[in-house]
């Protein structure tokens, strides 16, 4: 009984996590999106599923956590990369290189599990095809905050409290 109600705590705590992977998927199944939101879909998708596997070294609840608040912020990060890189107008082309590096660098240097494995988790960063050229192996919180100026510590969705989870 503790067992099932265990597994169902875990299936419903990660709300955010399943929304935005979900939200991915659906961009990658469907042909109305455009190149730059496909490959940022792809880019979610396999950091999504990065995350989970690295994950799967914590309490399930502490697991729930973190996935939670590591997608919404790849979330807001994706949101904010797609409308200041690609959609903001008045832009120069030197003003929206600037940007994308300095999107790239924020989601390169916060590392979320320290993973040795850089030819896994620098994959897109080092694909110069994808726009979205980030380090699957990102505190995306950390590069959040970074590209929005944040200092303080303002919680997401479903007030996640413990954000200790850098080995």
């Amino acid at each position: 009984m503790l067992l099932f109600a265990a597994v169902c705590y875990a299936a419903g705590a990660q709300a955010v996590f399943d929304r935005v992977l979900s939200g991915a998927n659906r961009v990658l199944s469907s042909s109305g999106y455009g190149f730059v939101q496909t490959h940022l879909a792809s880019f979610q998708r396999a950091a999504l599923l990065y995350m989970r596997e690295h994950a799967d070294t914590l309490s399930a609840a502490d697991a729930s956590r973190l996935l939670d608040v590591q997608a919404y912020y790849l979330s807001e990060f994706s949101t904010r990369f797609l409308h200041d890189v690609f959609r903001k107008e008045g832009l120069s082309h030197e003003q929206r290189k600037e940007l994308y590096y300095r999107f790239v660098k924020a989601a390169t240097t916060h590392p979320l599990f320290c993973d040795p494995d850089t030819v896994t988790t620098r994959a897109f960063s080092n694909d110069r095809k994808t726009p979205a050229r980030f380090s699957l192996d990102t505190d995306w919180e950390k590069a959040f905050r970074e590209i929005s100026g944040e200092q303080g510590e303002a919680a997401p969705p479903a007030s996640v409290e413990d954000k200790q989870h850098n080995k």
